[in-house]
């Protein structure tokens, strides 16, 4: 556990220089991390799966239709990712990539990866209803979570809107030994 806890940490580091994955952040440390993928406007590459499941993520999520060729699942050494679209802006789509990290919270799963193609508005949207679902953030903290990772020039209000909109989900509610241990 302390060995893939370190690997975590240095994540960041090899999710951009080795997995070519861009504006990768951690949003709740060991439990969901977010950024754009390896290309322009497409999913993550193969290569880019298996290193996130060699660094012992269980999850990920590709947040845009375009490219998507269907849910796949990536078995490395240290066990396996599932890799699916869920739509960002859509309940739907929440509410599925919601309980997954739920699951991954109260059954102490690999972290989850949820990106976009340059890890800027779908991921933070995602991010920012995931501190408001399970960190207690309020609206106006998930919005200046979110202000805080886009450039003034592409804040739109209609992405701070639907952060805002956002309402957590009692049967996905924490306690408060969990949320200390996973919020930021």
């Amino acid at each position: 556990m302390k060995k893939v806890f370190l690997f975590l940490l240095l994540v960041p580091v090899l999710a951009q220089a080795e997995y070519g994955l861009k504006n990768f952040k951690p949003v709740m440390p060991g439990v969901l991390y977010r950024g754009g993928g390896n290309g322009e406007r497409e999913p993550m590459s193969s290569a880019s799966r298996q290193g996130l499941c060699a660094a012992g993520f269980s999850s990920a999520y590709y947040l845009y239709n375009t490219g998507w060729q269907g849910e796949s699942m990536t078995t490395c050494a240290g066990g396996s990712l599932r890799y699916d679209y869920k739509s960002w802006d859509r309940s739907s789509g929440q509410e599925a990539i919601l309980t997954d990290l739920y699951r991954i919270i109260t059954e102490g799963r690999g972290p989850m990866y949820v990106h976009c193609w340059y890890g800027v508005h779908a991921s933070g949207l995602i991010a920012a209803i995931a501190l408001k679902q399970f960190c207690g953030y309020s609206d106006k903290a998930a919005v200046d979570y979110w202000d805080s990772h886009v450039p003034r020039s592409i804040r739109y209000p209609k992405v701070q809107e639907k952060v805002r909109a956002f309402r957590p989900d009692p049967r996905l509610e924490i306690s408060a030994e969990q949320r200390a241990r996973v919020c930021p």
